[in-house]
């Protein structure tokens, strides 16, 4: 039978040999378990194991970056999902490369995340855009294959549209009747306050063709191609009407105006207010002069508004002086203020 003494040296070293840190200057069996733990427990513990790292194949490793959500260690590598290591199976560890997106390839394959893509060739396959890639005879979306998609002409338009030379596609499905000679991404514009995120982008993508204009791969009944604008958002413009993704919200565009996130907007010669699609009932409100302050309060030359995201209603601000008011962080019970007040949630304190 083995001594404590023994027992825990040879805990200690097999410890060591993977890498983990242990205080030099005190014995394992001397540190004192925590309270929850009685020493035997700890005893059964470091058995157990000795036993796991006798096992051929199991490791106390130590995960080392690699790229993007993939890590390694002495042997293999792996993909992270949340806190746990998910092992990317038969990845050559020599020649295992990142290539962004989610894609990888070593000298085997390719992968996307942590599965093996079927028939992609290693030593031809590129990344054209988050969700594409292709090698010298398949594309590739998200994994999958692309049936029927010519790769030596195709190229990723954006995170969503693909086209080559006969077919253009959203995401891996191909667009019945687009055009793919005159199909383009309308340009998308930023404004003050709206952030600029790669996935507000990938949701909110418009393109036209010399035919139609297109919201998430299907066509705009009646949207003109020849004058269609992404506003910005989810709003589009074009000679005749205003659209928040593939519905008609108005038939005025000549005053309309994109103001700020999350979807604010307005229309001057109709008076009009209109937030995520929805359009704000109230005949209080001088548009000419509106100013947004924060998601829920709003002035105009006249009042304060408050507006409630969650039912969509809108009320004025009793007493609240519109030149001097002022949104406050949400410290000591208000969020508002002016020379006189002090607000919460649109009501006066």
């Amino acid at each position: 039978m083995l001594s404590e003494k023994r027992f825990c040296d040879i805990v200690c070293q097999k410890v060591m040999m993977h890498g983990l840190k242990l205080n030099k200057r005190k014995h394992i069996c001397e540190v004192k378990p925590m309270s929850f733990f009685k020493a035997d427990h700890m005893k059964i513990l470091g058995g157990l194991l000795i036993i796991l790292l006798l096992i051929p194949g199991v490791t106390l490793a130590k995960y080392k970056h690699i790229a993007e959500e993939y890590y390694k260690d002495s042997k293999h590598i792996y993909y992270k999902v949340g806190k746990e290591y998910i092992l990317v199976k038969n990845a050559d560890h020599e020649t295992f490369e990142v290539l962004g997106h989610g894609y990888t390839k070593d000298k085997n394959g390719a992968y996307w995340e942590r599965e093996f893509i079927c028939g992609a060739d290693p030593a031809t396959f590129v990344v054209l855009d988050i969700g594409y890639a292709k090698d010298a005879h398949f594309v590739f979306y998200l994994g999958m294959l692309m049936e029927g998609t010519d790769a030596i002409s195709f190229n990723a338009l954006d995170i969503a549209y693909g086209k080559d030379a006969d077919k253009v596609y959203y995401q891996h499905k191909a667009i019945k009747g687009a055009d793919s000679g005159s199909f383009q991404i309308l340009p998308y514009k930023s404004y003050p306050g709206f952030p600029e995120r790669l996935e507000e982008r990938a949701l909110n993508t418009f393109a036209k063709d010399k035919k139609n204009v297109y919201y998430h791969g299907h066509i705009l009944p009646g949207a003109d191609p020849n004058t269609a604008q992404h506003l910005g958002y989810k709003f589009l413009s074009d000679k005749n009407s205003i659209y928040f993704t593939d519905y008609l919200l108005d038939t005025e565009p000549d005053g309309f105006e994109f103001l700020q996130w999350p979807g604010i907007a307005i229309n001057i010669k109709t008076n009009s207010v209109f937030v995520g699609g929805g359009k704000v009932v109230s005949a209080n409100i001088d548009v000419a002069s509106l100013e947004i302050l924060d998601d829920s309060y709003w002035k105009d030359k006249q009042n304060v508004y408050y507006y409630h995201g969650g039912n969509g209603k809108i009320w004025i601000v009793e007493g609240a002086d519109p030149q001097t008011f002022e949104v406050s962080k949400r410290v000591r019970g208000y969020d508002a203020k002016d020379n006189k007040h002090k607000y919460f949630m649109g009501e006066l304190l």
